[in-house]
């Protein structure tokens, strides 16, 4: 097995570590000697302690002192880390709107240029923006829209001031509201998207802090997905987050014992698992039948679709989380749950068929549309929800609406189909070596992905190009369908929906009728059926569908 410091400090070969045990068992202080050497050796790491305190209103001023990343990972900093972040958030944004306003005024002086030499090519090009795409990022990683209160920030006697907000169900509000758990995400993401591109290692002891275990999976994960040159070492009690799919290296940390790396292949120890689990993780025992999914949008849709029917939606955190807490250990599910569990529910996203009936057979179902926010689009639940608004539109021209809003959405679905085919259809890489030179390097790609990705995108075209809804709703992501659609119904039909599709989705609850314009969409009902008789098939509950 090659030495965990090699591994983490092999060029060009990030990878995420996890260290998991109960309390006291020396998790942090191991987290801290890794750290240690690793400055030593002249490696730039960072480590972030479990005694971290959001405080106060993140509303920042004098910025002088904000540390920079540079400086707090250098071999010989030049500052401590401060990690509540004093005055980070306005040095960065400042920083980058300086730079957009001088891109800016270059464009322009460019621009006088040209026209004074009377149009002579080359002609200049607008700049791009760096603070909006920063906000938008921020936004992604913690779920909610990110923007500054005021539009910019502010100048006066005592210098610059700013502050953050964040929208949460169509209404603006202050940063502040963020719980605390959010709040340190969010500022480690200001800190840390400083240069996305760096490499570094990153040592996050508690990274479940503030957080339940789902939302600790989903905005770490994301945090992961922006930092594509980091490698993380977390030290954590949460078994699900040190078990996840992303993670290479996995090692139990017992009192008085050397660390235990446990490969993907084997189970932890069935005593291990008592200790570590312990108050730390709460326990379902519930009448209902727990089925796993990725989200509280999936969790809502759960609720309604199987109302009354023995089922308990359980958080999980995304696809992958779904998946391995169904093929969990059996030790493990009876601890957790005190029952066996078989079941989840995911996104179809773009996952190939060969993958979701694969999925199946382990009792993972994928939904019929892409994503949960997709069904509130479905000409079923949709038309009577638009009558509602003071908007009569026929099957036929609300399936141009759609069309309309997936042709502005085909070139992000088609950025997210290319990367969901690069994970499921890997590179292949060969090649010859000898001490110190590498020759004979070739790259083979899976005759199978060009296909499946040709034949996914022939299917987008068609959808648009036949307004057919289905396979829109399938093939295209659901949020951004639900952005484009509610931009046309306003820019065209002077209808205004609300902005997050989960607030749409809760009025048309209160409206009434939801659950039967749900069980009227045919796909669904399918679903319904198909996950109540395997859990029928694969417990000793008995599990009877409820007709409505």
């Amino acid at each position: 097995m090659i030495d965990l410091e090699d591994e983490l400090t092999a060029k060009g070969s990030p990878i995420k570590v996890a260290f998991v045990g109960e309390n006291g068992s020396g998790k942090s202080r191991r987290l801290k000697q890794l750290h240690d050497s690793l400055r030593v050796k002249g490696v730039r790491a960072l480590l972030i302690p479990a005694d971290r305190h959001i405080q106060g209103n993140i509303m920042e001023r004098a910025f002088q002192h904000a540390p920079n990343i540079d400086d707090v990972v250098s071999t010989t900093p030049t500052v401590s880390i401060d990690l509540n972040f004093q005055n980070l958030l306005l040095q960065v944004v400042l920083s980058l709107a300086s730079e957009d306003t001088k891109a800016y005024d270059d464009f322009v002086r460019a621009t006088a240029d040209w026209l004074a030499k009377k149009k002579q090519p080359p002609e200049p090009t607008p700049p791009e923006e760096k603070v909006p795409p920063f906000l938008n990022s921020l936004g992604e990683i913690i779920g909610h829209k990110v923007t500054i209160q005021g539009g910019r920030p502010a100048f006066g006697r005592g210098g610059p001031t700013m502050s953050l907000a964040v929208t949460v169900d169509g209404t603006e509000q202050s940063i502040n509201a963020l719980s605390d758990g959010e709040k340190q995400i969010l500022l480690f993401a200001i800190f840390l998207l400083q240069k996305p591109q760096q490499e570094l290692i990153l040592l996050v002891d508690e990274p479940e802090l503030h957080l339940n275990e789902a939302r600790c999976i989903n905005l770490w994960e994301k945090i992961e997905d922006y930092l594509p040159n980091v490698s993380f070492v977390y030290a954590t009690h949460s078994l699900l987050f040190a078990t996840r799919p992303s993670i290479r290296r996995l090692y139990v940390v017992e009192r008085g014992s050397a660390d235990l790396e446990v490969s993907r292949a084997e189970d932890i120890p069935d005593a291990t698992l008592r200790r570590i689990i312990g108050a730390r993780i709460q326990i379902l025992r519930t009448d209902a039948f727990p089925v796993f999914c990725e989200d509280d949008a999936q969790r809502s849709l759960i609720i309604d679709l199987f109302q009354n029917d023995q089922i308990e939606p359980v958080l999980a955190g995304n696809w992958e989380t779904v998946r391995s807490a169904v093929a969990s250990d059996a030790a493990l599910t009876g601890y957790l749950l005190g029952k066996v569990t078989k079941c989840g529910i995911i996104d179809r996203d773009f996952h190939s068929e060969e993958k979701l009936n694969g999925m199946e057979g382990l009792g993972v179902f994928a939904l019929p549309f892409s994503e949960s926010e997709s069904v509130i689009l479905h000409p079923n639940v949709a038309l009577p929800t638009l009558s509602r608004f003071g908007l009569t539109l026929s099957y036929d021209a609300y399936a141009q609406v759609l069309a309309g809003a997936a042709q502005k959405s085909l070139p992000r679905s088609m950025q997210l189909l290319s990367r969901q085919v690069g994970q499921d259809y890997p590179v292949k890489i060969s090649y010859d070596h000898d001490q110190h030179i590498v020759r004979n390097i070739s790259f083979k790609v899976d005759d199978n992905a060009e296909q499946y990705f040709k034949n996914a995108a022939r299917q987008m075209f068609k959808a648009i190009e036949e307004n057919d809804t289905s396979h829109i709703l399938a093939l295209f992501k659901g949020k951004d369908l639900y952005r484009h659609t509610r931009n046309i119904l306003k820019e065209v039909h002077r209808v205004d929906l609300p902005e997050v599709p989960a607030q749409l989705y809760t009025t048309m609850k209160n409206l009434g009728n939801l659950r039967d314009h749900l069980l009227s969409i045919p796909e669904l009902s399918d679903l319904k059926i198909k996950v109540l008789k395997f859990l029928a098939s694969s417990t000793s509950v008995v599990v009877v569908p409820n007709p409505k």
